[in-house]
């Protein structure tokens, strides 16, 4: 039986069989593809396995594309050629080339495509970078709710970094609709995982509901090197929270994350130095660390570092170079140095004098609820209220000024001395030992862990003392 033939001669039976040969060639083609494919998979595998060890230790960016440029100029060919033969891990790796323009023209939108084709093939890695590129719109528009999708389909594959994200959106409620336990559930996954953001990002929120459980978190993610978490593990030591006070542990600790470069860690080891708390006393090692944090424009790093000009402390003595630090912390937003440069520019100190640009930074303070400001401001304005001639008024006011600020010096120097020569203050200059502290200077933590340091300020009984905040 010969079967119905078509007009061209053909019978349905020979067409099948024709369809049939051509499936088995493609067939036989497709599977040397694959089997080149495993072959570059296994090859490329634990370079990709080292890459994103690399990554994940240090996200700075011209780090990673240092590492890559380094394995690229052996390896590029072999990568190049496994993602063409539809190697997800060769894909990834070309990918990161394009995005760091390593072997290749950087094109973000080239990385995309790899990442996507990674991402298909079902690597967990692929799946977070496309993530990753419509969160941060890199090589396309930015889009939070597919960038979910991908973070969550690496999740549920175990990748660490992809639970750390999804835990983030959902606890903020950023692509997603907030659900705190939902994200308090996926960073522990991550943190478990040993992810140090995670386990950082744990301790903080612990920090609120249970010191204990903040300790924790913040010590994995600090023995993996994350500067924030060893900040905040010695604040804990520091504090006895969570832990049993330990001020040596707290200024190694503070010491780890300020050599890792975090400002914070850099101001609070300057502070310990100052205070001579958990190390031997030293104002210059501590000027030094403000310095550190002063150049990441840490606003109170600058302001301490302008008192240490004034005072001597750590440096010599030098009222301009005090000024000039105390403005750019007060243009940094700190209320105490606004307050204190418009003093000096009521005095004239490091600075010409010039009274409206006092007034302008006591507005400033005082806009902070800055008390001392706010006073300064009441008095010159009722002077200027019951004066029918403003200029003598600001004479007057520049008078008062300059004649507090000596008082303020005389003090300031006194106290000074008696710390230096361990003498008795007031000794000297001849004044009462009760408007001079018996006790040396500290900066410490106020009721709600926050560093303030002791400030130059006027009290009732003593105009000119440096007292620590309430």
């Amino acid at each position: 039986m010969t079967g119905h033939r078509s007009k061209h001669g053909i019978s349905r039976i020979e067409i099948l069989a024709i369809f049939a040969i051509i499936c088995m060639v493609a067939v036989a083609l497709m599977i040397p593809a694959r089997r080149n494919a495993h072959r570059y998979d296994q090859a490329v595998r634990g370079d990709l396995q080292d890459f994103i060890a690399y990554r994940t230790q240090d996200a700075h960016r011209s780090f990673i594309r240092e590492y890559l440029i380094t394995e690229s100029r052996e390896k590029f060919e072999v990568w190049k050629r496994a993602a063409e033969v539809g190697s997800p891990e060769g894909q990834i790796l070309l990918g990161f080339c394009f995005l760091y323009g390593v072997g290749v023209a950087l094109d973000e939108a080239q990385a995309v495509e790899w990442f996507r084709k990674a991402a298909e093939g079902g690597l967990a890695e692929g799946e977070f970078q496309l993530g990753e590129c419509y969160t941060l719109g890199k090589g396309m528009p930015g889009d939070e709710t597919e960038a979910i999708q991908w973070y969550r389909k690496a999740a549920l594959q175990g990748h660490a970094e992809a639970q750390y994200c999804l835990g983030k959106a959902y606890y903020f409620g950023e692509g997603v609709r907030q659900d705190t336990m939902e994200g308090i559930g996926w960073l522990h996954e991550s943190a478990e995982a040993e992810y140090g953001q995670a386990q950082s990002l744990l301790g903080t929120f612990y920090s609120d509901v249970d010191d204990t459980e903040a300790v924790k978190w913040h010590r994995k993610a600090a023995e993996q090197g994350n500067s924030f978490s060893q900040y905040h593990l010695g604040r804990h030591y520091l504090s006895g929270t969570g832990v049993f006070q330990d001020e040596v542990e707290a200024v190694s600790w503070f010491r780890k994350s300020a050599e890792g470069g975090y400002n914070e860690a850099q101001y609070a080891l300057g502070v310990c130095y100052f205070n001579g708390s958990g190390t031997t006393q030293d104002f210059e090692e501590g000027v030094k660390w403000f310095r550190e944090a002063a150049a990441q424009q840490h606003a109170e790093a600058q302001f301490s570092l302008g008192m240490a000009h004034f005072l001597g402390k750590g440096v010599r003595q030098n009222e301009a170079e005090g000024a000039k630090w105390f403005r750019k912390s007060a243009e940094g937003g700190y209320d105490e140095a606004q307050y204190r440069l418009g003093v000096c520019y009521f005095d004239g100190t490091g600075v010409a004098p010039n009274v409206n640009e006092a007034t302008q930074w006591l507005y400033e303070a005082a806009n902070q609820g800055h008390e001392e400001a706010i006073d300064a401001l009441q008095q010159i304005e009722l002077w200027r209220q019951e004066s029918e001639n403003p200029q003598e008024v600001e004479k007057e006011v520049e008078k008062e000024q300059k004649e507090e600020i000596e008082i303020e010096r005389v003090n300031m120097w006194d106290w000074n001395m008696a710390v230096e020569t361990e003498s008795e203050p007031g000794d000297e200059a001849g004044i009462d030992e009760e408007s001079l502290w018996e006790d040396e200077t500290e900066w410490e933590w106020d009721d709600d862990e926050e560093w303030i340091d002791e400030e130059w300020t006027e009290g009732e009984e003593s105009e000119g003392e440096w007292e620590q905040e309430p």
